[in-house]
């Protein structure tokens, strides 16, 4: 299959999609062309979940010589793209959609077969591990003075959320954090993500080794415990870990590919997923169907996803945008962070778009956690993905008391537990701020 475009000018996109695709909004003046919204590639999506999406498949095929591969022929397991190299089309047939490498010709050649079925389609959205405009001020960015968290017993956000104090540790419990991967050098983590944790469905990398940072910072406050000082900066402690490559060494990726890591982690029996990642959403937009029909097949195989809400808005200056993909699916856990005076981040995106809701909120400003033993091993940086991991290593602790919980009695011990931040409103922070059980 044809790798995704990480680098396209929002403008090569067909004008039909300003009016056709129904998942994110067109291109928009101003944005930042060298942070693409799309990849390139396209999902074909049924319309009202009528059984056609095989036959649409087979008339493309047929009408443009394109090849087709199928999921039934491969195991969630094992599954990445190198796999389907010769491919033109990706028929995902447990999740009822495809993705299709086409180029401007062929994309409209669909459009004419698709209009006389009940199909769309939808383009691929590039995902990120960073702030989609790239603000100095958000992550990434060494906080002022992380010397003096560095020197406490615990982190702020340990602390807020009552972990320091839980009885429980994650013991028993697979986490599943998909993101750039994680230094397998890190003394923090030695012995505890084998190879058989770990999986790259990043095409062309065979390791999840993380030459980035972001995906080392997350595992690190979600199942982490103590860095090289004493300082405690993880929440679940005890937890299994399992690592998922689905964003490359510049912290972006493909939503197919962190589609391909929800079904491995889910394939791994990992009851929480935490997705430090996004794609900015606009005012009057939907979710992605695609990213939903995944996070609603992890629910109903017993796993639970927690996504960042996102770090597009501005607060001082007015500007609020809405929950990010995949947070805004309607089967994933959104959250957004707050600061250590429990204030809403500046950054932090809002329930903007009807039903797409903040559900939690999360320490996410100031947060000390693992980095690149090649940088320093430790670093402090804010951002809604920082407030995820809180809650995704919360999920965990809330799964270790209560084993036989399902995903959703799970999300509903979140809301349970959350500790009430009024004035804060709930379009905000959700039910208020995470806290361990």
């Amino acid at each position: 299959m044809k790798a995704p475009f990480l680098g396209q000018a929002m403008s090569d996109i067909p004008e039909s999609f300003s009016t056709k695709y129904k998942g994110i909004a067109s291109p928009v003046p101003g944005d930042d062309l060298e942070n693409p919204i799309y990849t390139g590639r396209y999902f074909i999506v049924p319309e009202n979940g009528e059984t056609s999406l095989q036959e649409a498949v087979n008339s493309f095929s047929q009408a443009m010589g394109m090849s087709v591969a199928s999921s039934s022929d491969y195991s969630a397991e094992s599954f990445k793209e190198d796999n389907i190299a010769d491919a033109d089309i990706f028929l995902y047939e447990d999740l009822g959609f495809a993705l299709v490498s086409a180029d401007q010709e062929q994309v409209q050649m669909m459009e004419a077969v698709l209009s006389t079925q009940p199909l769309r389609i939808e383009p691929e959205l590039v995902m990120y591990s960073i702030p989609f405009e790239g603000s100095p001020l958000v992550e990434g960015i060494a906080a002022t003075n992380p010397v003096s968290v560095a020197a406490a017993t615990c982190t702020w956000g340990i602390q807020a959320t009552g972990s320091d104090i839980s009885t429980f540790t994650g013991k028993n419990v697979k986490v599943a954090i998909l993101d750039t991967g994680l230094d397998l050098q890190h003394p923090d983590f030695a012995g505890r993500v084998p190879a058989a944790n770990q999986r790259s469905l990043v095409p062309g990398l065979t390791s999840v080794q993380d030459m980035h940072g972001h995906g080392t910072h997350c595992t690190g406050t979600a199942c982490g415990r103590k860095d090289n000082l004493g300082t405690r900066y993880g929440v679940a402690g005890d937890s299994e870990i399992y690592i998922g490559k689905v964003l490359d060494n510049s912290g972006r990726g493909a939503q197919a590919w962190a589609i391909n890591g929800i079904n491995w982690a889910v394939s791994q029996n990992c009851k929480v997923i935490s997705m430090s990642l996004g794609a900015k959403v606009f005012p009057g937009i939907s979710f992605v169907t695609a990213y939903e029909r995944a996070a609603a097949n992890a629910v109903a195989n017993g796993a639970l996803i927690v996504a960042a809400t996102g770090n597009d808005s501005r607060r001082p200056g007015g500007q609020i945008f809405p929950v990010s993909s995949p947070a805004n699916c309607p089967s994933v856990v959104a959250v957004a962070a707050v600061d250590s005076a429990l204030d809403i981040a500046f950054f932090s995106n809002s329930s903007v778009n009807p039903g797409q809701d903040v559900y939690i909120a999360g320490p996410g400003v100031d947060i000390h956690s693992s980095w690149l033993v090649s940088q320093g091993g430790y670093k402090t940086i804010s951002g809604t993905s920082m407030a995820t991991p809180h809650v995704a290593g919360i999920a965990a602790l809330i799964w270790e008391k209560n084993p036989s919980f399902t995903p959703l009695q799970v999300k509903t011990e979140l809301r349970n537990l959350a500790k009430s931040l009024v004035p804060l409103l709930p379009t905000d922070i959700g039910f208020g701020l995470a806290t361990a059980p």
